[in-house]
């Protein structure tokens, strides 16, 4: 070969950062969309460093006391960071994105190196180019436009980040003697530990480190090598689980999929996983929100073909861990790190998501450079067609489809267009497109598509919805029949009582009013507003000693408020 062809490791570097930050950079001009407006934007504790306390003991949606399977402590470390710099620009969101995922790319060019000398691999000629050719795919594929466009994907490419440090780093103190190696291990260990606070799916490393020094250090393992390796990750393992179960009462207390028994859950993993490998191997059609159509027996022709998806996977492993280990690692670095996406009681209202492939890819990625390897030792122009042509066509195409699907990410209204053009028979699109034409003071559009919503799947929240809209245009009569259909469908929604109280009273109707009231201070007698509000409709009714009673109790509730105060005071002068 010629040495003119030679590329140095530095020069890989250099390349493989500028290609993960390029394809990313118009990002930059985005906006906060879909969760951050909720994560980041109206997140209390990003202003507080005094919640750090708060952050470590409770869920990570606990800043709204909202129930979530979810513990993930550095995420809003790093969100309250990055707001400590950049206050509220989303500029500064998406450079941390950027950021991570440059160095992502650049640790999966040192990852796979490491492990291509570790399996003995030959790293001459074409083959030396294949980690390089994995990073480089890594950094430009569409598929993790989710993860890097939207800022709300940081769990993601933080965990990925410590994950992959702390395998580098376990590989690293495992070529190290003398001192060396106990501090790499502590590092490892560590950076281990911070991936776990970042996203549940990184207590898979521990499955990749058994299988790894499996394949490639099974004469030295015995009692002394697990001792001296694994027992800091295990204590690492049982903190975050104690940390975890005290913060969410539990280890996975909500189940968003409780329509779907036990067999259902297990029958349904096949088809997620037939969907992911698809969307790797071909990532067109990209969307926020895939439509889940779940599957209820095993006669359905999607388990039947998902199935077989499966079957081939499991034989390429099977095959593998006999002849390749390499490839049988790469396969299992696929798999393991996406089992808790499978895992369809734990995830969220929608089992399926881009960016759960974030780390997974790292897997595909490899075996797919493998492949070009194979190609480029092709004699005699295999390196020039793939390192001149193939690579650079490929950078291209994934490269300019990447920069293509940030622009879907850019606002509100651009993102929930794209997402419900292309998730037609899904209602939650729907929904937020309409709320985003709403700000926009687009009222008919917005109606539009929250009677679309509705028409798909009747729900409170689309009643809820258009009552609002026409409250705004000064229908209350149609705000009153909207909220009363919203009613029928969610009865105990305190909020939507207290709200169609309010629009009662401003019809005149008192008694009425008064009844919403009275439900929604049953539903939550805590809340101090709904007290006041209960007062105002006794009142009204020239009830007033009982009104007297509940702002008492608001009083007693938020002895700050001067509203509560004044009311109580104006009341009791009235009576004497």
């Amino acid at each position: 070969m010629q040495s003119s062809l030679k590329i140095p490791f530095v020069l890989q570097v250099a390349i493989t950062a500028l290609a993960a930050s390029a394809v990313y950079f118009n990002t930059l001009f985005n906006f906060f969309v879909y969760d951050d407006l909720y994560q980041v934007v109206n997140n209390p504790w990003l202003r507080d460093p005094s919640a750090i306390g708060e952050i470590f003991t409770t869920g990570a949606w606990g800043f709204n006391e909202t129930e979530t399977n979810y513990y993930r402590p550095m995420m809003h470390l790093i969100y309250m960071l990055t707001y400590a710099v950049f206050k509220l620009e989303p500029w500064g969101y998406h450079l941390v994105n950027i950021v991570f995922h440059t160095l992502n790319s650049i640790l999966v060019l040192l990852v796979a190196a490491g492990i291509m000398k570790k399996a003995d691999h030959d790293l001459t000629g074409p083959r030396a180019y294949v980690p390089f050719l994995a990073a480089l795919i890594f950094a430009v594929h569409p598929i993790h436009t989710e993860a890097v466009a939207w800022i709300g994907g940081i769990p993601d490419l933080s965990f990925s980040f410590f994950s992959l440090l702390a395998l580098y780093l376990y590989m690293q103190a495992g070529n190290q003697k003398g001192s060396s190696e106990p501090k790499l291990m502590v590092a490892s260990a560590g950076s281990f530990f911070v991936a776990t606070l970042c996203k549940e799916p990184a207590v898979t490393l521990v499955v990749l480190l058994l299988l790894y020094d499996w394949l490639f250090n099974r004469s030295e393992m015995g009692i002394s090598f697990f001792a001296r390796r694994y027992s800091l990750f295990f204590l690492m393992l049982f903190v975050y689980f104690v940390l975890r179960w005290n913060a969410l009462d539990g280890f996975s207390p909500v189940n968003k999929h409780a329509d779907l028994n036990l067999f259902q859950s297990l029958l349904n993993i096949f088809p997620l996983f037939a969907k992911y490998v698809g969307l790797l191997l071909l990532p067109v059609n990209l969307n926020a929100w895939h439509a889940f159509h779940p599957l209820h027996s095993i006669q359905d022709p999607r388990f039947l073909l998902s199935l077989a998806v499966a079957a081939v996977f499991l034989g390429a492993c099977l095959y593998a861990s006999r002849t390749n280990k390499l490839l049988f690692f790469s396969l299992c670095f696929f798999l393991v790190p996406l089992l808790p996406a499978l895992y369809i009681p734990g995830t969220g209202e929608n089992p399926f998501a881009e960016r759960y492939l974030y780390l997974p890819s790292f897997g595909f990625v490899l075996i797919f450079s493998l492949l070009l390897g194979k190609i480029a030792a092709i004699p005699p122009y295999g390196k020039k067609f793939v390192l001149f042509c193939l690579i650079p066509a490929l950078c291209i195409l994934y490269g300019w489809q990447t920069i293509c699907r940030n622009f879907d990410w850019k606002d509100e209204l651009t993102f929930w267009t794209d997402t419900a053009a292309k998730s037609t028979a899904e209602p939650l699109p729907r929904y937020n497109l309409g709320a985003a034409l709403e700000r926009e003071g687009r009222l008919g559009e917005a109606m539009e598509q929250y009677r679309t919503a509705l028409s798909l799947k009747p729900a409170s929240i689309g009643h809820k919805a258009l009552g609002r809209l026409y409250y705004r245009k000064g229908l209350k009569n149609e705000t009153i029949q909207e909220y009363a259909r919203a009613l029928a469908i969610d009865p105990a929604n305190s909020e939507l009582h207290n709200e169609i109280g309010i629009v009662l009273l401003e019809t005149g109707n008192h008694r009425k009013a008064v009844e919403h009231f009275q439900k929604a201070v049953k539903l939550v007698p805590d809340n101090p507003e709904l007290r006041y509000n209960l007062a105002m409709a006794l009142r009204k009714n020239n009830r007033i000693p009982e009104a007297i009673d509940h702002l008492r109790i608001a009083v007693q509730l938020d002895p700050l408020d001067p509203v509560f105060t004044n009311a109580l005071q104006r009341f009791s002068d009235e009576i004497k």
